[in-house]
């Protein structure tokens, strides 16, 4: 556990969209009564056999589960079965006793500088707050930043969505601004540089994220990638400790190849079925996807940022490999990737990664294959604001494509003032003279504090970063319309959602507009009514007079 002298102190409360049942950390909490979990949590995860934990849960309130195999995250089943008469207390000591029982538990999934345990919205599914979730967010997340100090590990509020989302931000905002504490990790150096960033992410940002981001989720660096790579090839351990000698990571895959006498495809199905065994996409990837960005781009093989992505947004297109559609969201792979999505949807069945940018020849080969988006590349750092996060900046091929930018830049063909940064640099275990290298393209942002600073305390740093981008980039107002968020708004903001629920109502009782809000189809049929039902989509309404399904991450 880090010491009190730490200067990042332990103990924040993140606030991520985020599938529970996916994201890497080293506990999460099951809600669930005498019987064990819910049917719809034993339905999205495969938990491991247990009996019914009976009486020990009504006196513990939380229970060690079982995890799935080959899971190393536990699973810890709290009792917070409830009907509407039990107080939000209820929910809040349930919380404490699945945090007091966990904590004490020596077993550790992820290699984070502080230990991570992630919650949902308890309560607010199936539960008895689930129409109180308003009054329940505004307990809860000052409860849980205060819990995380308390026992000394960072925490991660998982919310399904935008409503709840838009009021856990809205709550921890409130929180802090009554104790600053809530971002101290970040002191007086980099709060004003995530301002920046969080202005930028209301509509200009687009993110560009390296191998650093998937490290945070246990995937290998490069050489720890290419020592098991040899080892999968069964090259003996004195060879692989050689071949180590080579420094230049495609010179180092190709004499592997040779080595174990593979062929090319054979060493990409090796890498891409190394890397597919990390199912769990980490923290840093789970607050990116949470950002209201529509365009990134990574050189990363794996797939751990769709699967942040996927279980709560509109569908992410993965170019080149699927088409760009109006208003969807999209990802583009410069390097290939492990496991090619369909044309539209789906996946083939198992990882090929034969398209993998991996060996000296595949990056000779780039601008033969990967020109035209690499173009895309090049639009973008004129277009918007490029956040780099966890990335190499000396790929030949990237320095390639900032030197396009920045001769048409000197040469006034883009309009692009040659003063403005085209981006923003996260920097991680800090490279000798990157500032003065790239310091006129790019606003460079190191999170070490000193000379020979932790590797995985800056990368906590980063997370708690990011964090606050988030959170100063998100709409607050998406949470306004949502019926069980009344107990977080205040006099005014009642009023508002009053009128403005009396004019949907209205509209919807009228014989010509009659289901239009409740129908996209019929909505379109007026382009006006089609506005009207994304403006009020985007404030949280989710149908008139319409049951909703019970939010699945709660109980």
């Amino acid at each position: 556990m880090p010491s009190s002298a730490d200067p990042h102190p332990p103990g924040h409360l993140f606030i991520v969209r985020a599938d529970i049942t996916s994201i890497a950390c080293d506990g999460w909490l099951v809600p669930g009564d005498e019987d064990g979990p819910g049917q719809s949590w034993r339905a999205r995860y495969a938990f491991g056999p247990q009996d019914p934990p009976g009486e020990e849960l009504k006196v513990r309130r939380a229970v060690r589960w079982t995890a799935a195999p080959g899971d190393a995250r536990v699973p810890w089943l709290v009792h917070l079965g409830g009907d509407e008469a039990h107080p939000i207390e209820w929910y809040l000591e349930g919380v404490a006793a699945f945090l007091a029982r966990a904590t004490q538990d020596p077993t550790r999934a992820t290699k984070r500088h502080v230990p991570l345990y992630a919650l949902p919205l308890v309560g607010t599914g199936g539960g008895g707050a689930k129409t109180r979730s308003g009054e329940l967010t505004a307990m809860l997340v000052p409860a849980l930043v205060e819990l995380a100090r308390t026992f000394e590990v960072d925490l991660a509020l998982c919310l399904w969505t935008k409503a709840q989302y838009a009021a856990a931000q809205e709550a921890r905002s409130r929180a802090a601004a009554q104790d600053p504490r809530v971002w101290a990790a970040l002191g007086d150096r980099l709060l004003p540089d995530a301002a920046r960033v969080g202005e930028e992410a209301q509509g200009r940002l687009v993110l560009f994220l390296g191998g650093g981001v998937s490290q945070n989720a246990g995937l290998p660096s490069w050489d720890g990638l290419l020592d098991g790579l040899a080892r999968d090839l069964g090259i003996p351990d004195d060879q692989i400790k050689d071949l180590a000698e080579i420094r230049d990571p495609l010179a180092r895959a190709e004499a592997i190849r040779a080595v174990a006498g593979a062929d090319e495809a054979a060493l990409k199905r090796a890498i891409a079925e190394r890397i597919e065994r990390h199912a769990h996409p980490s923290l840093c990837h789970c607050i990116l996807a949470s950002l209201p960005v529509e365009e990134a781009i990574t050189t990363n093989y794996d797939r751990l940022f769709e699967r942040a992505w996927t279980p709560h947004r509109t569908e992410l297109r993965v170019l080149p490999y699927q088409s760009v559609a109006h208003g969807k969201p999209w990802l583009l792979k410069l390097h290939g990737t492990t496991v090619r999505p369909g044309p539209t949807a789906g996946e083939q069945a198992a990882p090929r990664g034969d398209d993998i940018v991996v060996t000296r020849t595949d990056y000779a080969q780039f601008d033969l294959r990967w020109r035209a988006l690499a173009s895309i590349v090049e639009t973008l750092l004129v277009t918007r604001h490029m956040l780099f996060v966890g990335f190499s900046l000396a790929d030949p091929n990237f320095q390639r494509m900032v030197d396009t930018v920045s001769r048409a830049v000197r040469a006034g063909e883009t309009g692009l003032s040659s003063d403005e940064h085209t981006g923003t640099i996260l920097e991680v275990n800090p490279t000798p003279y990157l500032a003065q290298v790239w310091g006129g393209e790019f606003h460079v942002v190191s999170m070490a504090t000193a000379r020979g600073d932790d590797i995985l305390r800056q990368a906590r740093l980063l997370e708690v970063f990011l964090d606050r981008v988030a959170a100063d980039a998100y709409p607050r107002s998406a949470y306004l319309l949502d019926p069980t968020a009344v107990g977080l708004l205040d006099d005014d903001e009642h009023a508002l959602q009053q009128h403005l629920l009396t004019f949907v109502d209205a509209l919807e009782r009228d014989p010509r507009f009659a289901g239009a809000l409740g129908r996209p189809d019929v909505a379109r049929r007026s382009p006006a009514l089609a506005h009207i039902r994304e403006l009020l989509a985007t404030l949280g309404w989710r149908g008139a007079r319409k049951p909703t399904k019970p939010d699945p991450e709660g109980t």
